[in-house]
């Protein structure tokens, strides 16, 4: 039917009537393709804000990962990072931060300390494919991570070595950590750059960027910084409150927090809108930046600990409930 009534206007093409009504159906279409492209379709924009913490020791003028359930975990690529700084640079590991509690502007090395642990963390995210489903199985004791890659295209894809790692992060005073990632996997095109903190702008900045496609920059800056460890110190054991605001004052003596702000933001090609390639692309986008704000921010992790507390509160509830009814 189309291809007869194609030929027709072929064939009376010389019609003024015809003329002005392909004009004005041409017209007509790229109005409506450029109103979907540019008002319909989905924003060309995606954002997601991570308020990540840092638990600092004033005695010792450096960070402290501690080692207690849930927030061993929280601390995991931090630590490993940090570690492996002070291992390889031990001076200036101890004279890093050593202007706290006076001064707070040695804590914007924790924004370079924060951008090779989320380099690590897509280390384990994506070693082999960018385009995986990730699921977190609980179980008595452990819990477990695994991927599934669903790819249809394996040449879509361009894998970046621990070395080309290193050499993007050579501003970064941490960057000889990122020797230890075997490979990180991005689509196919993706250039990935590394803007070093600077005192002029207070951040730093990863930018993931692939031609007529997507924009990607995680934008991170020391934000705010308060004495003591507020619940925390009560959750890992160090101090105990000695008044009725919860407040120690040997804890905010002896210990402090920072705030680190991790701003995910996104931006699509508004061109290609509808094509299925883009869509991918902003699917895995969006599951990059839930699985950032997961397992980066602070709130999360304070509920997970809450959740933690509330377990283990309920298991003594119940053991002492059996007690002096034990079998003989």
């Amino acid at each position: 039917m189309v291809a007869a009534l194609a030929y027709l206007t072929y064939l009376n093409r010389e019609h003024a009537r015809i003329q002005e009504t392909l004009i004005a159906a041409l017209f007509g279409m790229l109005g409506v393709v450029f109103s979907v492209i540019f008002f319909v379709s989905k924003s060309r924009e995606m954002d997601k804000d991570i308020a990540s913490v840092f638990l600092l020791s004033l005695e010792q003028k450096k960070p402290v990962f501690p080692t207690a359930p849930v927030l061993s975990d929280y601390f995991f690529h931090q630590s490993i990072v940090w570690g492996d700084f002070e291992r390889v640079h031990s001076m200036e590991a101890k004279n890093a931060m050593e202007s706290l509690p006076q001064s707070v502007d040695s804590l914007a090395t924790l924004t370079d300390l924060q951008s090779i642990a989320l380099m690590h963390y897509l280390g384990q995210l994506y070693q082999t494919d960018w385009d995986i489903i990730h699921t977190r199985k609980v179980l008595p004791g452990s819990s477990s991570f695994r991927g599934m890659g669903l790819n249809p295209d394996p040449g879509d894809k361009r894998v970046f070595s621990s070395e080309g790692l290193d050499r993007a992060f050579k501003g970064n005073r941490f960057h000889e950590s990122l020797r230890q990632i075997h490979q990180v996997t991005f689509p196919k095109g993706t250039n990935l750059t590394y803007i070093p903190y600077s005192k002029q702008n207070r951040k730093c900045q990863i930018s993931l960027s692939k031609r007529y496609a997507f924009e990607i920059s995680i934008t991170l800056c020391f934000s705010a910084y308060s004495a003591g460890l507020g619940k925390v110190a009560n959750y890992i054991g160090t101090t105990v409150p000695t008044n009725v605001w919860s407040v120690n004052w040997k804890d905010r003596d002896s210990f402090g927090m920072a705030e680190v702000d991790i701003d995910c933001h996104a931006e699509f090609y508004p061109l290609k809108s509808g094509n299925p390639g883009l869509q991918r692309y902003r699917k895995w986008i969006e599951s990059l930046f839930d699985n950032l704000h997961a397992d980066f921010d602070w709130s999360l992790c304070d509920q997970r600990v809450r959740d933690y507390s509330a377990e283990l509160a309920h298991l003594k509830t119940i053991n002492d409930l059996g007690r002096g009814f034990e079998q003989k």
